[in-house]
């Protein structure tokens, strides 16, 4: 996996530039700011989530448990896809992550 360390060994600047990139968060040179973008494409890096949520203490997680009868799978229900993709699409665009999880049950037969 590729780190923050990684990408900015590679452009020649600090961690700390590179994280401001990435959370675009303190001052960062026009210049620098697209050579580190650049950097993290061709290096296909992506935030380790866990690590992130180790560092900040918090966890950005919502947990859904889905009630389904045993005998029905969930992603071939056309309402369950379309109740499921518009939550994701919510969280993701909170800069939240998903946890999904199915509990059946022998009662719901």
């Amino acid at each position: 996996m590729v780190t923050q360390s990684d990408a900015a060994e590679k452009v020649g600047v600090s961690f700390i530039t590179v994280s401001r990139v990435i959370n675009n968060k303190g001052y960062v040179k026009k210049e620098t700011r697209e050579k580190v973008q650049q950097t993290i494409k061709e290096l296909n890096y992506y935030t380790n989530h866990i690590g992130r949520a180790l560092h900040l203490k918090s966890v950005n997680t919502i947990g859904i448990i889905i009630p389904a009868p045993a005998n029905v799978s969930v992603h071939a229900t056309y309402y369950y896809n379309l109740l499921i993709a518009g939550i994701e699409k919510s969280t993701m665009a909170e800069g939240f992550d998903l946890l999904l999880s199915m509990y059946s049950n022998e009662e719901y037969r």
